[in-house]
């Protein structure tokens, strides 16, 4: 399926349930719900409040950095996350979420750089180990990463973190069977993290299990309804089961969220064209030619 190539890196996935944890402030509580309903801006703000109120306080900061590496602004969240990493230097969810902007840039040399650091200082963090796992994963030395992620998982076996991202390398190393299993308890921590059940689908549409498959990318879905990797993979896997009258549907709403997806306007106008409602599909066809 071509949609595969769209498959969530592990830096993308994060926000869903690595915002470090003790978050009782009121503040900080609405900007973690923000961050969870992609309303980035609005999470920025709020964040932002909450830091002035505790400047000292490294969750703070470290989540408000994740809000703008979300939003886009890496520059801004690296800024944030190296002044809150010299601060704290103990704090090892800064330390992650600063090394997961670094390889979004492709700085895999320094991600290791301050991975190596942190880790000698705190040499079983379980989230120093996993930020090592993606950063050799990243540097297509899978074999360092699984003993990285092997390590972590011992330490912390309910780590949806670490669940996840060795899953993400099992499905590098096609090795699908495994890479489920990994998704499958992760996803029994964190029902609702589109990311989580987006890999899951994957690993099941490679072990031909379409109908679960389907069944998770829809999660996805539900819990991140922007998302359109996961519209085009579920439209995608209903044409496959032949499920045309639900594809023709999904292929109408990625369309109405971008409109300029021409794969998806010609995937959408030959459904069309099979039911026979030809006006309808030449009018989305020409928009296409025109568009070129």
């Amino acid at each position: 399926m071509s949609a595969l190539n769209a498959a969530w890196r592990p830096e993308r996935v994060l926000r869903d349930y690595l915002v470090p944890p003790d978050a009782s402030h009121p503040d900080l509580l609405l900007g973690k719900a923000y961050l969870g309903a992609e309303e980035y801006d609005k999470a920025i703000v709020t964040l932002e409040r909450a830091v002035e109120l505790e400047p000292n306080n490294p969750l703070y900061g470290c989540t408000m950095g994740i809000a703008y590496r979300e939003a886009g602004n890496l520059t801004k969240a690296i800024r944030v996350l190296e002044n809150i990493t010299d601060q704290f230097p103990h704090f090892s969810s800064t330390v992650f979420h600063l090394a997961s902007a670094y390889n979004t840039l492709s700085w895999h040399k320094k991600a290791l750089q301050i991975l190596d650091r942190a880790r000698k200082k705190n040499p079983e963090s379980p989230e120093i180990l996993a930020g090592l796992g993606i950063t050799k994963m990243n540097m297509n030395q899978m074999d360092e990463a699984d003993r990285f992620f092997e390590r972590a998982l011992i330490l912390s076996p309910n780590s949806p973190t670490v669940l996840n991202n060795y899953g993400v390398l099992m499905l590098e190393k096609k090795e699908y069977g495994r890479a489920a299993k990994l998704f499958e308890k992760a996803l029994k921590v964190e029902m609702r993290s589109p990311g989580i059940a987006y890999n899951l689908g994957i690993a099941y549409i490679h072990l031909r299990k379409l109908d679960a498959a389907e069944r998770n990318i829809q999660i996805a879905i539900d819990a991140s309804p922007k998302n359109l990797e996961a519209r085009r993979l579920l439209a995608e896997i209903l044409e496959q089961r032949n499920k045309l009258e639900e594809a023709v549907l999904t292929f109408s709403e990625i369309v109405s969220l971008d409109p300029n997806d021409d794969l998806a306007k010609v995937k959408y106008a030959n459904l069309l064209l099979k039911f026979g409602e030809k006006d309808r599909g030449i009018n989305v066809l020409e928009e296409v030619v025109k568009s070129h």
